[in-house]
């Protein structure tokens, strides 16, 4: 996540004042592309995130309280799914086909 922060955040300029804040430290004859990548990323993480919520409320809708807790789910699988794969890592194994093919062989 840090390394993601970096990468979009890392092409930006820096504003020093308010006028280059609320300007966006563009003028007009710029040809910095910078921010519209930056821009671009903005608003694909808001969609992404916009569709989540639009996607667990109707899941509510459909099916109640039960909807949002299968869309919670979903999204605690991600990390249950880390730990497992940390507690691997933890005993030398690079995968999880690593680790069933040194326990269980063919």
């Amino acid at each position: 996540l840090t390394l993601i922060a970096w990468l979009l955040i890392g092409p930006c300029n820096i504003a020093t004042n308010a006028k280059t804040f609320f300007k966006a430290d563009i003028d007009d004859r710029a040809t910095d592309s910078s921010s519209m990548f930056v821009l671009g990323s903005s608003a694909m993480m808001s969609w992404v995130f916009a569709k989540s919520i639009n996607n667990a409320s109707v899941l509510s809708a459909k099916y109640g309280i039960v909807g949002g807790f299968g869309y919670c789910a979903w999204y605690l699988s991600f990390v249950g799914s880390s730990v497992v794969i940390y507690r691997l890592r933890l005993k030398g194994y690079f995968s999880l086909p690593h680790m069933i093919f040194d326990r269980y062989g063919r």
